[in-house]
């Protein structure tokens, strides 16, 4: 009875001093995962922010990559054409080669060929502030690329009375060498005219070019 009982009391306080071992081990368990519980925020993911923030950023990233629609560049021509060019009097740069033809911005000049084996088109000038009579004028042509197409130079005409008052000049060729650089592109057309007290009228008109028939 007694090896019994010695042996009884020896399995309990075996059992006893177990469970001595495995209680720090539950407790450091449970700390630990209390401690998980408590920085599951700061352990979170930086993509799981509120929806409202996330729009906020969102937008901040968008501005940055767009360009500020405000800015708009102020070199070369715009759609609508040219902008006119500072004169002292009034003066049109249209078409035509038997009457002054106007001519909108965009409208179509046709290329000629002519019998000296150059191209010209056709452009007419008119003035209501110009008597009639000689007047050396300067032409010019350009594209809207900054390609030069006419070199400027200098022409000197008779203008005769204009209908409703005033000068024109109807039929002078602009002669063009290289028709690479105008056809099926769009040209402003420069011309400026002098006067003998000091003035100039100038004027330009933005004319698409294409091939017309041939001049001989």
């Amino acid at each position: 009875m007694r090896a019994r009982a010695g042996s009884v009391t020896g399995r309990r306080r075996s059992r006893w001093g177990a469970l001595r071992l495995i209680a720090p081990c539950l407790a450091a368990l449970c700390i630990a995962s209390l401690g998980a519980c408590d920085d599951t925020a700061s352990d979170a993911p930086p993509d799981a922010r509120p929806p409202d923030a996330m729009a906020d950023a969102a937008g901040q990233a968008d501005a940055a990559r767009s360009p500020d629609a405000s800015t708009t560049a102020d070199e070369g021509p715009t759609a609508d054409g040219p902008a006119p060019p500072e004169s002292d009097f009034e003066l049109t740069l249209g078409l035509g080669t038997q009457r002054f033809t106007p001519a909108d911005h965009g409208a179509v000049a046709l290329l000629q060929r002519g019998c000296q084996g150059a191209q010209h088109v056709w452009i007419s000038l008119r003035s209501p502030a110009l008597q009639p009579g000689p007047y050396l004028m300067t032409l010019s042509a350009r594209r809207v690329d900054g390609q030069e197409a006419v070199p400027a130079h200098q022409l000197e005409f008779d203008w005769l009375a204009a209908p409703d008052g005033g000068a024109e000049l109807v039929g002078v060729q602009l002669v063009i060498f290289d028709p690479l650089t105008v056809v099926d592109a769009e040209v402003d057309v420069f011309a400026e005219v002098p006067t003998d007290d000091g003035q100039v009228g100038r004027a330009v008109r933005r004319l698409r070019v294409e091939w017309g028939p041939d001049d001989c």
